[in-house]
């Protein structure tokens, strides 16, 4: 669903990382005209079959997609870490100093405040107005100050729209699945494990979980690493939901087309 909502970031990455193609490259830019030149940066973020990368007879003009992956993986190995810290399981190895950065940011907020973990890393099931179906998988469901939390763990540098969306959409689900022991009722297996659908509810608030490394702004300033908990507001979870919502509709607007295309159904 997500891929039908416009991603700011991914702008913003692919402007960064070709200025910094360049810089890097102004000896080649150099050998080529002008003209060259442009086409050499201007296709710079196409993407590029992952078995080229170390492939030292291909010119990397587009070498971005592979700091997009380094990207990728240095947030799924920070979310690894926040669900296994949470849930006092051994912790993954960090290797590089982001890493060690941002855990670091993140054990010092968590060691600060009393925190009841109720789930992490659940798959929820739910369905919009129009009744269509969703799914999709939360960070962390706690209790703290009191109240129930549903927490999103991000390491962008700012909190987007789809962010929310998403956010919106996983507390708006109406059950989720949680491992159960075998023979429950209602249970079924998967894998070797047993798992049965539970009723979600109780969300009090919302938050986005921002855990950043050592950065700098738009203005070359540095910014030191942090954790911080964005509260998002009721109002903006109610404005996200109907943003998921329209996305949810376009998406299976786009397969149908898709599907009356392969039937020959086509616009001459």
């Amino acid at each position: 669903m997500l891929g039908a909502l416009a991603k700011d970031g991914i702008v913003d990455w692919a402007v960064a990382n070709t200025a910094a193609y360049a810089a890097a490259n102004v000896d080649q830019l150099l050998k080529r005209t002008e003209t060259q030149g442009f086409h050499m940066l201007r296709w710079y973020t196409k993407r590029m079959k992952p078995e080229k990368f170390d492939n030292p007879s291909v010119d990397i003009l587009d070498y971005s997609n592979g700091v997009l992956d380094d990207l990728a993986n240095l947030g799924s190995r920070v979310h690894e870490f926040v669900e296994d810290y949470l849930n006092d399981n051994f912790l993954p190895d960090l290797v590089r100093p982001e890493q060690v950065q941002m855990a670091e940011q993140f054990i010092d907020w968590v060691e600060g405040r009393e925190i009841e973990v109720l789930g992490t890393e659940i798959t929820v099931i739910g369905a919009t107005g129009a009744g269509l179906p969703y799914a999709g998988t939360f960070d962390i469901l706690c209790r703290m100050d009191g109240e129930t939390w549903l927490i999103d763990t991000k390491t962008s540098r700012k909190v987007h729209q789809t962010h929310l969306g998403q956010l919106a959409s996983l507390g708006a689900a109406q059950s989720m699945i949680v491992e159960v022991s075998e023979g429950s009722e209602g249970a079924a297996e998967y894998k070797g494990k047993w798992y049965a659908e539970k009723p979600l509810q109780g969300i009090q608030r919302y938050g986005i979980l921002q855990i950043r490394p050592d950065d700098f702004d738009h203005e070359g300033n540095p910014i030191s690493a942090f954790c911080k908990l964005k509260e998002v507001p009721q109002d903006v979870i109610d404005s996200a939901w109907k943003l998921f919502e329209g996305a949810l509709i376009a998406r299976h607007a786009e397969r149908e087309l898709k599907d009356l295309e392969k039937r020959g159904v086509t616009v001459e």
